[in-house]
């Protein structure tokens, strides 16, 4: 058994009485290690296959005391100059030993693993090697993690898929032949009657699918079938029905369009240009109503210009002089209120008056009458100061 070196602490320049505390907390480790060497003997005198339960748990128990040793290296030594060299020898005279039994401990477990791996290896590749009569490659699956239930699971539905393939691949041959052939009638109808009419089946899907995607142009083949003739008319009907919502969506879009510009934009507003088709009617009256908002919008935008005497346009910005009211398209009472204060005093006060101006020519006498006392009022209103 191998047993731990004595220390002598007069070897370090320590008194016994000195080192006596140290040492006492040292030996309860002195204990726990000689425990430790007992069951280390014991599993070195045991079959590698044996040993690994063993092993693990002995190698964490002498970390545990690594560590603990290594705590009272630390605190012993934060205290005494000499006594750390006393605590490292103390320290040393374990670890070079519970590195050496780490060490054996690590091969033990090694060694396990190594085996463990090997045994893995082998039913991977003996799964590949099978798995390869019905993939043509199977190394990227892992294998070896499956269970046996789970393999034959997985190996049973590789081979269905590869036995379908191979029943496809001969049907595909046999129909091959047919392709190559003008007519079916040349065949053997016990060895290719099924196929032949799987043929026909594989035409007429085909020609109802051409007809599910048209859009137009010739079909390349006659309609020579009820169910082909009212494929293609339900498609007709499809398409018309597609037409006539794009039709219906642009004319909504342009309306939609036109107003943007009549509200942010007027002065490059033009009516809207479409071919509506079937729906002239309705496009007329959208039409008329888009030009019906902006002579509206016009009307209004010139109302406002005209409270604003002596104002001119210039690049879609109206100017009093050579301030800037506003934008053309953003006329508004406010732009008023700002015109006149540009002006500021009397005049605009006299600006404000003359911008009321009467409806167009009246034929009523008694119109006639309140507008000559409307603009009898104008002139007494600019009499005021």
């Amino acid at each position: 058994m191998e047993q731990l070196t004595p220390i002598q602490p007069t070897d370090y320049g320590l008194s016994t009485e000195k080192a006596q505390n140290i040492s006492m907390r040292f030996s309860p480790k002195e204990l726990e290690f000689n425990a430790l060497i007992q069951r280390y003997n014991t599993v070195l005198t045991m079959d590698l296959d044996e040993a690994l339960n063993d092993a693990l748990v002995l190698k964490k128990d002498y970390i545990a005391i690594e560590k603990s040793i290594n705590e009272i290296h630390k605190a012993e030594k934060d205290f005494y100059l000499n006594g750390g060299r006393f605590v490292d020898a103390q320290k040393n005279r374990f670890i070079v030993h519970i590195a050496e039994h780490k060490k054996k401990l690590d091969e033990i477990i090694k060694y396990k693993e190594l085996q463990k791996k090997a045994e893995l290896k082998a039913i991977a590749d003996a799964r590949h090697l099978e798995l390869n009569k019905y993939m043509n490659d199977s190394s990227h699956i892992d294998v070896s993690s499956m269970s046996e239930e789970v393999y034959e699971a997985f190996k049973q539905v590789k081979c269905k898929e590869w036995e379908d393939a191979e029943t496809l691949k001969q049907s595909n041959e046999i129909i091959a032949k047919i392709y190559q052939s003008e007519t079916f009638e040349e065949f053997n109808a016990e060895l290719f009657g099924s196929h032949i009419e799987e043929r026909k089946k594989q035409i007429n899907a085909s020609r109802l699918l051409a007809i599910a995607n048209y859009n137009g142009g010739d079909l390349g083949f006659e309609l020579d079938t009820e169910e082909l003739q009212k494929a293609y008319n339900d498609r007709l009907i499809v398409l018309d029905g597609i037409r006539v919502e794009r039709i219906k969506n642009e004319m909504q879009r342009l309306y939609s369009s036109s107003l943007a510009i009549i509200n942010n934009n007027i002065t490059s507003f033009q009516l809207p240009i479409f071919d509506a088709q079937e729906f002239t009617d309705e496009w007329e009256a959208i039409v008329d109503d888009i030009e019906f908002i902006s002579i509206n919008r016009k009307e209004y935008l010139s109302s406002i210009l005209q409270k604003m005497p002596d104002t001119i346009i210039k690049d879609d910005n109206v100017y009093l002089g050579d301030k800037v009211i506003c934008n053309i398209n953003q006329l508004s009472d406010e732009s008023i209120v700002l015109y006149n204060l540009l002006l500021g005093g009397q005049q605009a006060f006299e600006n404000w008056v003359n911008s009321f101006t009467a409806p167009g020519s009246i034929d009523d006498a008694r119109c006639t009458e309140v507008l000559k006392k409307f603009e009898a009022f104008k002139k007494w209103a600019l009499t005021v100061k």
